[in-house]
């Protein structure tokens, strides 16, 4: 190959850089990290939804930026249930995106089910 048709060559690319792991790094099992295992999906820069490692609920997280810790993620509301959920995000107005709504609605209703979907056993 030429060096321009290597030059064209379009390459995927995430579309947050900061969510890139690293190869052969797996995750944390820290709520509080940005790479947490059990991430469902990004609200915004600022906000997401994940499930708690004991499987029991959905947590909305919003990122902090601490000083002494830098940045990082805090759960600021708790459910059991999707509807719950999906109640929260909608009075807050934060499903301007479709996929994000969709990804919210496909979820299981109760989140010991999501847990036990994705291969965790609820504690």
């Amino acid at each position: 190959m030429t060096p321009s048709a290597i030059s064209t060559i379009s390459t995927p690319t995430l579309p947050e850089a900061s969510r890139q792991i690293a190869m052969g790094y797996h995750g944390s099992r820290r709520e509080r990290d940005d790479a947490y295992v059990g991430e469902i999906v990004r609200l915004s820069a600022r906000r997401r939804i994940i499930i708690d490692l004991g499987g029991s609920q959905y947590i909305v997280q919003k990122m902090f930026d601490e000083t002494s810790h830098g940045a990082v993620w805090r759960g600021v509301s708790y459910h059991a249930t999707r509807d719950s959920l999906m109640s929260l995000c909608v009075t807050s107005q934060w499903l301007s995106d479709p996929t994000v709504t969709e990804i919210i609605a496909a979820l299981p209703e109760l989140a010991s089910l999501y847990a036990t979907q994705i291969g965790r056993s609820a504690n």
